[in-house]
């Protein structure tokens, strides 16, 4: 018996490998816009202006972190982490995206939460387990139990949205025990999928549905290991015959409903009966009966629900949607929302059984003949006490069929009798997606937060959380003089005040222009000495005096809109202000006048936050939640310099940052994977705490008085976790910490703790034997020094305090490399696979992305992206190499016209990304390379006969060809010409299985013979061979920029690399030797000199750290005998820091550092 059910079960997998077929998001009844403009604004916040987001950036971050090495004070200061914890909410969740119901076990339910992994239940939805905490896999799109071991579960991630995507996935992952671990099984280039299926007749073939980046159906036949694409674009849905894998129906944009009945091979349109523009549809075979369909489609932005009996062949419409109620809210059919919530589920033992998802659920048991709405979630007007509205998935339960789940805006539901009647099931689903909150300084449990689909909440420390306010909430802020009043804001910086006690609610936006762009979560701002006061922000800052009552601009336009205000807590009349396009303005006169202080380098990306030392009106910190810069920024001098302090850390948004309480030394940032802590203001950075999935952080709020840290999650709702303070106090080094090898005339950041500012800094290339001054008298325990061109293996800084000259400390000892070829000068870590690299002859470096169809320009110091263009026509991805005809400001492009490269085409376009030609490339097989010089097209292929090839850049006709001196397995890649007469090419070479990079190496062929080659170069970093793809020489100095397989771009010193002019000759400084003893000088001590050779000491002067003579010794000659020894008497200078200055017959002036102690 019990292998017959078990049987039973697998034949209906088809119908519980459940996802919503496209994608979810909020409660609203403002329909389509409203929905859209809430992905786009948190899309904007992290993809530069034009760009896109790669699928693999979220993993590349998490495996940085993990890849870490700890320094000193992720040690020291962290030796025990501390552990966070849930605040909730428990009961009231976010939008569900995917179900699926183990077909063995009863009540053994898996659901995938929009921004918040995976999720099981083991009674029938009571409670839920996360099981992907620690995954790269915050957004879910679909879920599948293998049909031959319901311990293997499939889980396609990443989230969809037509045309405004956050997050896309991390591929499909496989577990195969039941949650408790995860691996990636393939995918990863893909966006977000819709559906994944096993066939219950082919558990080794697996059929998944992509989105948005390489969208299409999948196939794997060997549980996926290997991949073919068998259709090419977006799918809504997909179905299959429950015994026939060969036959299947997907739903895509634009034809509705296609199918095939060869595995793939070939599809035909099935849309017989249905006439219209179709918009999202979903599409379900019956698995009782495979003649059987039905599609929930949006046509003409109104639904409809057809049926066919003969294998799609022709459809009958049942219900049609002429008020536009079934997709909207308001029933207004323009504001359909049938791209963002339609789904459709067939009981899995009854055809006629069959329950439609949109804003409500609709259901039939009679084969499609009538339709009931049996949720009608706003016939109340607000939707308060009925079932949840916008619908996105629905499983029935195989082993009863009158159990279904339902996911929505609002978490889980499940119904007992068939559809008719819903229960809430979101006990301990803590699956919130926060946009801010906040605390109540006074209560410990008390706070409040404004949350996606569920509006503004509250609780007193209980697990329920109660509803202040509905629709979308965003910043939330508690009155600190009045705990009963909150404010906060709605989309778009609708603001509101709600009395608590009263349960009343009032809009506050008397005096603002609503006209005004604002951003989705507009900026508010309570200042600290006077409550009453009120900031926030527009297209301007407004401020309000009377508790938001009325509201007037204080300060200029900025360039866009603003993101964050703050007010100084150590200056009451000091307002900062930050903007979406990278606007830093300040005001010291409590808002009459403002500066801007914007300053070189900081970008032009989004600013997520800014915060102020409670301490020191000078420091502010900024955040950036864009890729593609540092992003975090500091600033000492009111804004007047600023340096970037996100030190070794990975590119990944940074939304948020609040300070310690006790030390503005100590602040903690909310990134998109996590809480990160620096404990020597910005100088290193480590993971803050264990047990906090990898949600992102999109608020954070540090309390004094209970000493915890609390972070509010878009996806996995408030945690908390308790607010150390271990701080070092003994001086020590942050930077150098010892074994550096510093690349001469690149700036490197030395920084320290625990000395008494202001600060003097030394340095030395011989071990100490000899003192250089950096710089005196600097109240910053920061500084930014050039390093000099005197390569030496034992360099070292030493820090004395000014006001305490007999305190100072020494670093261990670094290197400073020789600038040889084939160093490394500097790198920039790409959040796209930078392929090709070119110069465009003024400031600008350009790369391809391999995986996109985006160009991508930089400054050419990777100091800053400058711009992103999209290449419009020519196909989404495989663009490889890119020059430039400086003189007619084209760019020619290589593509791939296939995966396999069988075949290239060059696209000339300009600078705004239009085509204005193109043509087959001469290199055809998977050309890479290409350069223009002088009048012709060169190209490279990388298999095949790998040939270099000259073509005309007008018509590609060839005009000759050679094989390539450099000849391996994947070995020629990008080309690029010097300058001097050369072609240079990187070339990597890899066994014959082509399975591990052997070789990495820049070869010189000139142009004269591209038959020879006549240098090459090791491409390595200290990690071993660069697999390189790109190159591009930097004809300044000869130096090259070489793109890696990550997308890392390497500055590297090439061949011809011409070294800028050496700072300090080493020759000089170790030319003599002085020993000072005792030291430091405490009554006296013997001064011994040294001199090497023939030399002759001409002058010996003591001179303090600005330079100032302070004393002269005694008159020498060329014929004084040596060493040369005298003695100081301590009470002849005062207690500091001095130089010993002496000049010799043949060298510059020598310095020696000692100390006199008070």
């Amino acid at each position: 018996m019990l292998a017959t059910t078990i049987a039973s079960a697998l034949l209906l997998m088809l119908s519980f490998c459940t996802a919503a077929p496209a994608v979810s998001a909020g409660t609203d009844r403002e329909g389509k816009e409203h929905l859209l403009r809430r992905f786009e604004e948190m899309r904007k916040r992290r993809v530069p202006r034009g760009g896109v987001l790669d699928a693999n950036v979220r993993s590349v971050a998490i495996d940085a972190v993990q890849r870490k090495a700890p320094s000193k004070l992720d040690v020291d200061v962290l030796a025990e982490q501390p552990q966070w914890t849930v605040l909730g909410p428990r009961s009231t969740a976010g939008r569900i995206k995917s179900i699926v119901c183990d077909p063995t076990r009863s009540n053994v339910i898996y659901i995938g939460a929009a921004s918040g992994g995976v999720w099981k239940s083991t009674d029938g939805g009571l409670s839920w387990t996360p099981i992907m905490d620690d995954a790269n896999a915050i957004a879910m799109g679909a879920l599948c139990i293998a049909p031959d071991d319901p311990n293997t579960i499939y889980a396609g991630t990443g989230e969809q949205v037509v045309g405004a995507n956050i997050y896309l996935g991390g591929g499909l992952m496989r577990s195969t025990d039941q949650g408790a671990s995860w691996s990636v099984v393939g995918l990863t280039s893909v966006g977000s999928f819709s559906r994944v299926i096993i066939p219950p007749s082919s558990p080794s073939t697996i059929i998944a549905a992509g989105m948005n980046e390489q969208a299409g159906v999948w196939k794997s036949l060997d549980k996926g290991l290997t991949w073919q694409r068998l259709y090419q674009g977006q799918i809504y849905d997909l179905t299959m015959h429950a015994t026939d894998p060969n036959s299947m129906f997907i739903a895509v944009p634009d034809s509705g409903i296609m199918s095939t009945t060869d595995g793939g091979t070939t599809w035909q349109r099935r849309m017989s009966g249905l006439v219209g523009s179709v918009g999202r549809a979903s599409v379900q075979q019956a698995t009782t009966d495979p003649n059987i369909l039905y599609t929930l489609m949006e046509m003409n932005s109104l639904a409809l629900i057809a049926k066919s009996t003969d294998k799609g062949l022709t459809w009958r419409i049942q219900y049609q949607d002429l008020q536009g109620c079934f997709f909207s809210g308001a029933c207004v059919p323009k504001s359909s929302q049938g791209f963002y919530d339609n789904c459709l589920a067939i009981d899995p033992r009854n055809a006629d059984h069959v329950i439609a998802g949109g804003i409500d659920l609709y259901m039939t048991r009679d084969g499609g003949s009538t339709w009931i709405n049996t949720t009608d979630g706003y016939s109340d007007g607000d939707g308060n006490g009925h079932p949840h509205v916008d619908q996105h998935c629905i499983a029935f339960d195989p082993l009863d069929p009158e159990v279904v789940y339902v996911g929505n805006d609002g978490g889980m539901m499940r119904s007992a009798d068939g559809g008719t009647s819903y229960q809430p099931i979101n006990n301990g689903l803590s699956v919130s997606q926060f946009y801010a909150f906040d605390v109540d300084r006074e209560t410990r449990g008390r706070l409040f937060g404004g949350t996606q689909d569920n509006g503004t909440l509250g609780t007193n420390g209980d697990a329920e959380w109660d509803s202040l306010n509905g629709g979308d909430g965003m910043t939330t802020l508690l009155d600190p003089s009045n705990s009963n009043v909150l404010y906060g804001s709605g989309p778009d910086g609708d603001l509101f005040r709600i009395r608590i006690a009263q349960q009343s609610v009032a809009r506050i936006t008397v005096g603002i222009d609503l006209k005004e762009e604002s951003e989705w979560v507009a900026p508010i701002a309570i200042h600290p000495s006077i409550p009453a006061t009120l900031l926030t922000g527009r297209e301007r800052v407004y401020m309000s005096d009377n508790n938001g009552d009325s509201w007037r601009p204080i300060s200029p336009r900025f360039s866009h809109t603003v993101t964050s205000i703050a007010v100084s807590p150590a200056d009451d009349d000091l307002f900062w202000a930050v903007g979406s396009y990278g606007d830093v303005v300040r005001s010291t006169d409590f808002g009459a006048s403002w500066t801007s202080v914007h300053k070189a380098p900081l970008s032009l990306l989004y600013i997520s936050d800014i915060a102020c030392a409670r301490n020191d009106r000078n420091v502010a910190w900024i955040t950036y939640s864009s890729y593609g810069t540092s992003q975090v920024w500091k600033t000492t001098d009111l804004g007047e310099s600023w340096w970037p302090v996100w030190n070794h850390m990975p590119n990944v948004p940074v939304n948020t940052i609040v300070l310690h309480p006790d030390d503005d030394e100590v602040a903690f940032v909310g990134t998109d994977i996590g809480v990160f802590a620096t404990y020597d203001g910005g100088r290193s950075w480590s993971q803050f705490g264990v047990g906090l999935p990898r949600s992102p952080v999109l608020d954070l709020k540090a309390d004094k008085t209970f000493s915890y840290l609390r972070a509010a999650t878009h996806g996995r709702s408030v945690w908390e976790a308790p607010l150390l303070k271990i701080i070092p106090t003994d001086p020590m080094f942050v930077v150098p910490a010892g074994g550096e090898r510093f690349v001469p005339q690149n700036p490197v950041f030395l920084s320290w703790k625990g000395l008494t500012a202001p600060y003097n800094v030394f340095y030395s290339i011989n071990d100490g034997q000899t003192w250089l001054p950096i710089t005196t008298n600097d109240p910053s325990d920061r500084i930014r020094w050039i390093v000099p061109n005197s390569p030496t293996a034992t360099a070292r800084i030493r820090v004395t305090s000014a006001t305490a000259p007999f305190t100072s400390i020494d670093s261990k000892s670094f290197s400073i490399v020789a600038l040889k070829p084939g160093v490394v000068l500097g790198n920039y870590a790409c959040s796209w696979t930078a392929y090709g690299l070119a110069t465009d002859g003024g400031n600008g470096l350009w790369t391809t992305d391999i995986h996109s169809n985006k160009l991508y320009k930089f400054s050419r110091d990777l100091g800053m992206l400058m711009n992103i263009i999209t290449i419009k026509g020519a196909g989404d991805s495989l663009f490889t190499d890119l020059s430039f005809d400086r003189d007619s400001g084209l760019i020619y492009v290589h593509r791939l016209d296939d995966y396999d490269g069988t075949s290239t085409t060059v696209f000339v376009i300009d600078t705004f990304g239009t085509v204005k030609r193109s043509f087959p490339s001469q290199a055809r097989r998977y050309g890479v390379g290409l350069e223009y010089i002088n009048g012709d097209l060169y190209g490279s292929e990388r298999d095949g006969e790998q040939r270099i090839v000259i073509m005309d850049p007008i018509t590609g006709a060839l005009r000759s060809s050679i094989s390539n001196p450099f000849r391996s397995t994947f070995g020629p890649r990008g080309i690029a010409a010097d300058g001097l007469g050369n072609l240079v090419q990187a070339h990597t070479a890899f066994p014959p299985a082509g399975v591990k990079l052997s070789t990495a190496v820049v070869a010189e062929i000139p142009l004269s013979d591209l038959s020879q080659i006549t240098e090459t170069l090791l491409l390595e970093n200290r990690k071993g061979l660069i697999n390189a793809r790109g190159i591009e020489i930097d004809q300044r100095d000869q130096s090259m920029w070489v793109s890696d397989i990550d997308g890392v771009i390497w500055k590297i010193a090439g061949m011809n690399y011409v070294p800028p002019t050496t700072s300090v000759d080493q020759t000089d400084i170790a030319r003599s030797s002085v020993v000072v003893a005792p030291h430091p000088i405490t009554t006296a001590a013997m001064f011994t000199i040294s001199p090497i050779g023939t030399d002759r000491i001409l002058s010996l002067e003591i001179v303090d750290v600005t330079g100032r003579i302070v004393h002269t010794l005694p008159a020498l000659t060329q014929s004084s005998d040596f060493p040369v020894t005298f003695r100081l008497h301590a009470g002849t200078l005062a207690g500091g820091t001095y130089l010993l200055r002496s000049s010799n017959t043949s060298t510059s002036q020598i310095h020696h550092m000692f100390i006199v102690t008070p």
